[in-house]
């Protein structure tokens, strides 16, 4: 009779080992999205708060020294009919497909996707695909964008488009 004890005791220790790893791996997939969501605000802080400003509200420090103010970033949803323009401002961003761009660069906005493709900081090591990591730059950035949507703007919750 002591065994089949022994057997109940291993059998809830195991389940208990099974629970934690769950709970783990859990913690861990919370962790990664996290850190995605945190690139694209990084990415939104190096490279467009100094003209769209801190909270994208299109008033950063470089304003004055701009001829055409920047787009007020919260509002995009809201001039759509309440969906965030994924495409269109993907397009935007990257720039390297852009009509606007002219033989002198007239484009107001900076060419991202080329900035985006650069290559490599000294010492880093292993193989890279620039175009991948550039892609997977903007797709942060998108997700940070829509989630400072004005959602009272909106009067709806912003959907992908």
């Amino acid at each position: 009779m002591r065994s089949a004890g022994w057997a109940k005791h291993g059998m809830r220790r195991l389940a208990g080992k099974a629970v934690a790893l769950a709970a783990l791996f859990v913690a861990a997939g919370i962790v990664m999205a996290q850190a995605r969501r945190d690139a694209g605000e990084r990415t939104y802080k190096t490279f467009c708060a100094s003209c769209h400003g801190a909270a994208g509200k299109g008033d950063g420090p470089m304003l004055r020294h701009l001829v055409q103010a920047p787009t007020d970033l919260t509002l995009l949803a809201k001039h759509h009919g309440g969906v965030f323009p994924s495409l269109r401002v993907s397009d935007s961003i990257d720039g390297r497909s852009s009509r606007e761009n002219g033989p002198h660069g007239s484009r107001e906005m900076p060419v991202w996707g080329t900035v985006f493709r650069a290559p490599a900081a000294p010492g880093t090591v292993g193989p890279r695909d620039p175009e991948r990591e550039a892609r997977q730059r903007l797709v942060d950035l998108l997700d940070y964008l829509s989630r400072i949507q004005d959602r009272s703007a909106t009067g709806r919750d912003s959907n992908q488009e």
